[in-house]
């Protein structure tokens, strides 16, 4: 429960909330810390808290509805999905009374959409992401068209439609080159392990890990990108030769941001011609890899 601190009038409440919005903004960014960049929940939690209670006294309903998004947002970082889905559900409703169709588009797909996803719920997922892709071509939003067309493409990289999966990604890298160079950094590093994650499955390995090598070199200071590339690195270090499993991560850690799209969107148009019965089926991970040898070692690469 939210306590409210003494505030003298309106005016004061307004300014607060406003105050907090640097606070809060660690919820949705990145915070710097000593080991690099990763989320601080502390601070951002006690902030939204707080901002919710003012916005509820001050009878702001869009406040209202985007504190509901950040702490259900909180509340799936932290796989509490039953939470985050009520939260995301209030804000939703609240959003649409308001018709706030910014922020409805991101509670829809990014939210409530990887809450589908993350219970394997394909079709609620894909409906989520769905409408949530047709609010942001209404509104004309590059950050959300290019999240929404990767999410669809996990979602169908999930159910082994890799030809799909492939025009997913090459929409959402379209939409995501739009966007500023700093905003495009940070929205791209889960997309890219994901389309690593898609050249394993069609048995292109090296490239594979190349892309991962890539994401390490490019999100270093990121440690969900350490995690989730360091994790496929190690896999795929038991999959490939040592030399080609080498050079490939070398080829990766020297690779430019533009280079590494464009190969990829090459690609990608190509597959989009392939059909689905020609496609590779995935390269099954073992559940439990042997523990990878010193060249393996992804932490020493960042």
């Amino acid at each position: 429960m939210a306590i409210l601190r003494d505030y003298d009038d309106r005016a004061e409440l307004q300014l607060a909330l406003y105050n907090l919005v640097d606070t809060i903004m660690a919820i949705h960014g990145w915070t710097p810390t000593p080991e690099g960049v990763e989320w601080d929940w502390g601070p951002g939690l006690e902030a939204a808290h707080e901002g919710l209670a003012i916005a509820q006294a001050l009878g702001d309903t869009n406040q209202i509805a985007h504190h509901f998004y950040i702490l259900g947002w909180i509340a799936f970082t932290q796989h509490q999905y039953d939470e985050a889905e009520a939260l995301g559900r209030q804000s939703e409703a609240l959003f649409r009374q308001t018709r706030n169709l910014a922020m409805l588009g991101t509670v829809l797909g990014p939210l409530l959409g990887r809450v589908a996803e993350t219970r394997r719920d394909f079709a609620e997922g894909r409906r989520l992401r769905l409408e949530s892709l047709r609010v942001a071509e209404e509104i004309g939003n590059a950050l959300d068209l290019g999240s929404n067309y990767a999410g669809l493409g996990y979602l169908a990289y999930l159910q082994g439609d890799y030809a799909e999966a492939a025009r997913c990604y090459l929409r959402s890298v379209e939409h995501h080159r739009t966007l500023p160079p700093r905003k495009m950094r940070w929205v791209f590093s889960g997309t890219l392990v994901n389309i690593g994650k898609l050249w394993a499955a069609l048995g292109d390995l090296e490239r594979a890990a190349a892309v991962q090598s890539f994401v390490l070199t490019l999100f270093a200071n990121s440690r969900e990108a350490r995690v989730w590339a360091g994790e496929e690195l190690e896999r795929l270090s038991v999959l490939l030769p040592r030399e080609a499993y080498d050079a490939a991560v070398a080829r990766g850690s020297t690779l430019e941001m533009n280079a590494a799209l464009d190969e990829f969107l090459a690609y990608a148009s190509r597959l989009e011609q392939t059909p689905i019965a020609a496609i590779a089926r995935p390269v099954r991970f073992q559940p439990h890899p042997p523990a990878p040898s010193p060249r393996a070692n992804w932490r020493s690469l960042v």
